[in-house]
C-alpha cells in the first residue's frame, strides 16, 4: 500500500493537481494569478504550503504556475511564461520587444535569456532598466503582432532591435535562424573543381555548395535594413547592417551560426557553406565548414544528435557515432582534412581560433 507521502495533496476533499489544471486552462500560458487563487477559496497560508511543496512555482508576485509544467518546461518555455506573467500583472498593455519579443517569435538565444523583461514604451523619451523590466525608447512607433495573447514588436522589427541592441553573437543566430525560416528550400549547385590533393583519392571527390536562399530570405534581409535606417539609432547602427548583411540562412543551427561569429571575428577566411562532397561511402557527405584552399572540413558538434539521437534520426547514441566515424574516415581519405569543436569551445573563442590555427585555416588579408 503507497505511503501517504505518495498521495497526490488534496483540499476539501479535491486533488489539488486537477483543480490547479482546471485554474491553469483559463490562461493561454497556463498561469494562475494569486487573486483568482483568492477567488476560490484558497487561503494565503494555503499558496504558501503548496509552493514550499512544489506543488506550485511562483512566476513573479501575484503569478503562479504548476509546479509540474514548470517543471516540464525547458528553458526557453519558462522565460516565455516569465514573460507572460509580466504582461498578466502589468498596469497597460505591453510592448514587448528586443530579444523578449524574439522567445516569442522562437529565435535562439546564445546563453541566457535577459533577467528582465525587454519591453518598448511608445511614449518614452529614453530607455530604463531595472527590476523585471527593462523599457527601451520607441523611436519610429514599431509595428507589433499578438502572438499567445502577449503583444509583441513584429519580426522585422525585433531582429532590428536586437542587431542595434546586441553583438554579433547574439544577433547573428537570431537572423540566419529567421532567414532559413522564410527560405523554403535551399537551392543545390554545382561549384567549380577542388584543389588536388598530394595523393589521388581513390573516388573522385566532387562538391556543391548550396547557392543562396530563396528570394523570400532576401526580402526579408532589405526589410530589417530598412527599419534599421528608419530608428536610426544614435548608437549600434553599422554594427546592426554589418550583422544583418552577415546572416546567412545556409546556418542550420545556432551553434553553427555562433560558428560563424567566431570564425569572422578571430579573423579568419570565411568557409563555405554547407557543401555536398559526393563520392562518400556510395554517396554523399554535408559538411558543415569547408575552407577550399586547404580540404580542410569544419563541423559543429551539438549535443542534440547524440542526446536526441532516437528523436532525431530513430538511431541509438552507439550506432550514431559509429557511423560519424565511418563518414569522416571515408573524407579523409579523399583527401579532406577535418576539425571538430562544440558548445564548450564556442563558449571560449580563443580556444576555436587556436584549433583552427593549428589546422592551418589562413587569416583574412
Amino acid at each position: 500500500m503507497p505511503s501517504s507521502s505518495l498521495r497526490p495533496p488534496t483540499r476539501h476533499g479535491r486533488n489539488v493537481h486537477d483543480e490547479l489544471q482546471a485554474l491553469a486552462a483559463a490562461h493561454p500560458a497556463g498561469l494562475i494569478r494569486a487573486a483568482r487563487l483568492t477567488e476560490v477559496g484558497w487561503h494565503p497560508s494555503t499558496v504558501e504550503r503548496m509552493t514550499r511543496a512544489g506543488v506550485l512555482v511562483r512566476v513573479r508576485r501575484g503569478v503562479y504556475a504548476a509546479g509540474p509544467a514548470w517543471r516540464a518546461a525547458g528553458v526557453d518555455e519558462r522565460y516565455r511564461l516569465r514573460i507572460h506573467a509580466e504582461a498578466l500583472e502589468a498596469r497597460s498593455t505591453l510592448c514587448v520587444s528586443h530579444r523578449s519579443a524574439a522567445a516569442f517569435h522562437g529565435l535562439p538565444a546564445v546563453g541566457r535569456w535577459p533577467d528582465a523583461v525587454e519591453t518598448t514604451a511608445v511614449s518614452a523619451t529614453g530607455g530604463r532598466s531595472g527590476g523585471r523590466r527593462s523599457v527601451h525608447r520607441a523611436g519610429p512607433a514599431p509595428e507589433w503582432v499578438v502572438i499567445d495573447g502577449v503583444r509583441v514588436t513584429s519580426l522585422v522589427r525585433t531582429l532590428a532591435d536586437v542587431s542595434i541592441t546586441s553583438p554579433m553573437r547574439v544577433s547573428v543566430p537570431m537572423l540566419d535562424a529567421a532567414l532559413r525560416a522564410h527560405a523554403p528550400g535551399l537551392r543545390m549547385g554545382r561549384s567549380r573543381d577542388l584543389p588536388p590533393v598530394p595523393t589521388p583519392a581513390p573516388t573522385p571527390a566532387r562538391v556543391r555548395a548550396r547557392s543562396g536562399a530563396a528570394p523570400a530570405s532576401f526580402d526579408l534581409r532589405a526589410q530589417v535594413l530598412a527599419e534599421i535606417a528608419a530608428i536610426d539609432p544614435v548608437r549600434g547602427r553599422r554594427r546592426a547592417e554589418a550583422s544583418v548583411r552577415f546572416a546567412d540562412a545556409r546556418a542550420e543551427n545556432a551553434g553553427e551560426s555562433l560558428s560563424r561569429v567566431v570564425i569572422h571575428e578571430s579573423g579568419f577566411v570565411a568557409p563555405d557553406l554547407q557543401v555536398q562532397i559526393d563520392g562518400v561511402l556510395g554517396s554523399y557527405a554535408i559538411a558543415d565548414f569547408l575552407w577550399r584552399g586547404i580540404r580542410r572540413i569544419g563541423e559543429f558538434d551539438g549535443t542534440q544528435k547524440y542526446l536526441r539521437s532516437r528523436e532525431v534520426s530513430g538511431l541509438d547514441p552507439a550506432t550514431v557515432v559509429f557511423r560519424e566515424k565511418q563518414r569522416e574516415d571515408a573524407l579523409r581519405r579523399l583527401g579532406f582534412g577535418m576539425t571538430r569543436w562544440d558548445w564548450a569551445m564556442l563558449m571560449q573563442p580563443t580556444r576555436l581560433a587556436a584549433l583552427l590555427r593549428d589546422a592551418g585555416v589562413p587569416l583574412r588579408a
